[in-house]
């Protein structure tokens, strides 16, 4: 074995803010946002205080961070949904946020700090904001293309976007036993994509059907 090949992979600094990051989510789903100390994210990312302040000057700083991370995922994930294959698309984006939230369980943590803290509301708002016009954008590309029966894109975008805001927080209870979550993240978005898209009346060929085992 070579000398290089035999030293420690040394860190880049380009890597550093998103294992500082990947440190903050661990240290608030431990301590809670409030008990959490730059000194503890710091310790928890293997650097130092000052190390951590040459990139987020702050605690909020960090879970800003946080939050724009958290939009430009949905971002891709939206960007993901065509019409050749709405349904599974709209499934695949319901099951790409359940998995978000069940490896980043921030999100009823955001929401009680966006209370507390007018910056934070003020950015988790504008984040949420893009969202849902990029949501409706998308929502309006399928309606003019024919995939999609025209319908007010806001309406779309409140019933997709609200089941997936319910079903997340619903996964952050189920943490911590205060939500059954008995289906995994594949198996409920196929469900709701098909409740979504064809409704909860029975199809011609359902009707009459015996449930009955």
């Amino acid at each position: 074995m070579s000398h290089e090949e035999s030293q420690p992979a040394r860190r880049r600094p380009a890597q550093r803010p998103a294992e500082i990051l990947a440190a903050a989510e661990r240290v608030f789903n431990r301590c809670g946002y409030d008990r959490a100390t730059t000194r503890e994210i710091a310790a928890e990312a293997g650097v130092s205080e000052g190390t951590l302040y040459n990139y987020f000057p702050s605690k909020r700083a960090i879970l800003l961070a946080l939050i724009d991370s958290t939009a430009e995922s949905w971002r891709q994930d939206i960007e993901c949904i065509h019409a050749s294959t709405l349904e599974d698309a709209i499934a695949q984006l319901i099951a790409a946020r359940l998995r978000f939230a069940q490896e980043h369980p921030l999100t009823i943590l955001t929401l009680q700090q966006a209370v507390l803290d007018p910056e934070i509301g003020r950015h988790l708002d504008a984040m949420v904001t893009r969202g849902q016009d990029d949501l409706m954008a998308r929502f309006r590309a399928l309606s003019a293309s024919g995939a999609l029966r025209p319908i007010d894109p806001f309406v779309a975008e409140e019933a997709l976007g609200s089941m997936i805001m319910g079903l997340t927080i619903g996964i952050e209870l189920a943490a911590v036993g205060w939500h059954r979550q008995p289906l995994s993240p594949e198996e409920i978005a196929h469900a709701l994509a098909d409740v979504l898209m064809n409704g909860l009346r029975a199809r011609p060929e359902e009707k009459g059907t015996s449930h009955e085992s």
